[in-house]
């Protein structure tokens, strides 16, 4: 399929995409093999055509992971245009937790699909994702064992470095932040401040939960049930609600991440990364500045690296959407999407 009705399939345009139940798509369960023990992935194909060309999907922080039904319809999108989508289901990730490594886990992941010839016949994929998912998924494709075998990637609203992020998240206005981001930033940085505090981490789950479309979200029944500690309850509402108790308590705290915000500077961990990139923002992204993919276009960019960077009205925080006094932007984002498929091995 030519790469600009590709790009336009993925972004939404064109013939609607094809359930998996219908005969000629398809939706499996393989297992991928990792130091942490067997790891759920999603294969989602179209069963009529070459499916020599493979991407992998990170599904970003979303409590039903790889079978997020958001996620399965950019799976899917994909999928129509010919292409071999793989979802891993990364556990930290569909916690709601921000855990520096499972970059490695990706790599172990990358490296796993890309030996077996029935899975990635050539041995090279295309990697895509969003937002923090984004970063770690680039971290990942950056190692030297693993950097070669990425033919491209297509990344949206990629958190860069995580200072700038949690120092956003914690202290922006609130009309100017989104809070499922700060819940998350919460849920991460919480622990390392205050220690292990279960009925906190509960709270704040269940308050991210509530901001999410009622099929992305799982069944929380015997969460709701458990009796809650008073003290960490107010704590949760104080969090939540007060911005100076966030920032003194949180970012005031900062020594006891700054492990975090290291691991978690992209830029730092690209030293072998090469394939062509295309970076797409927002550029009234609520969770992560579009000023993090121009630092990145223009790290990348000093290394040699082929890139392409759009920051338009037409994405919010890892999807597209097509306002009218946007599509003047259109055709710009279409070809920096079908560049992405060009690259694809």
């Amino acid at each position: 399929m030519k790469p600009v009705l590709s790009a336009l399939k993925l972004l939404g345009f064109g013939s609607r995409t094809r359930r998996s139940s219908e005969p000629n798509s398809d939706q499996k369960v393989v297992s991928l093999n990792s130091s942490r023990g067997p790891i759920k992935c999603l294969v989602i194909e179209r069963l009529d055509v070459d499916r020599s060309k493979v991407v992998m999907l990170g599904h970003g922080l979303v409590p039903l992971g790889a079978e997020d039904p958001r996620v399965l319809g950019i799976a899917h999108r994909m999928a129509s245009t010919g292409v071999r989508v793989l979802i891993p289901h990364i556990p930290n990730v569909a916690a709601l937790r921000i855990v520096a490594k499972d970059a490695d886990l990706i790599a172990e992941l990358i490296h796993a699909v890309t030996e077996d010839p029935e899975l990635c016949p050539s041995g090279r994929l295309g990697m895509m994702s969003a937002s923090l998912s984004a970063g770690l998924c680039l971290a990942a494709s950056g190692k030297p064992n693993t950097a070669h075998r990425i033919s491209a990637s297509l990344m949206v609203g990629t958190c860069t470095e995580a200072k700038s992020l949690f120092q956003f998240l914690m202290g922006g206005a609130e009309k100017a932040v989104d809070p499922y981001g700060r819940l998350i930033a919460l849920r991460t940085l919480a622990p390392r401040v205050y220690g292990a505090q279960d009925d906190l981490d509960r709270f704040l789950y269940l308050a991210a939960l509530e901001l999410l479309p009622a099929e992305a979200i799982p069944d929380t029944s015997e969460l709701t049930k458990l009796p809650a500690a008073s003290d960490q309850k107010e704590l949760f509402e104080r969090l939540c609600s007060d911005t100076d108790f966030r920032v003194k308590e949180i970012l005031g705290s900062s020594d006891s991440f700054q492990d975090l915000i290291e691991e978690l500077d992209v830029a730092s961990h690209l030293g072998s990364y090469r394939a062509p990139t295309t970076l797409l923002h927002g550029n009234n992204d609520k969770v992560v500045s579009p000023e993090q993919s121009r630092i990145l276009y223009k790290h990348l960019k000093s290394k040699g690296v082929h890139c392409r960077l759009v920051v338009s009205p037409l994405i919010t925080h890892g999807q597209a959407h097509f306002p009218l006094a946007g599509l003047v932007g259109l055709p710009r984002l279409v070809n920096s999407v079908a560049y992405f498929f060009r690259n694809l091995d």
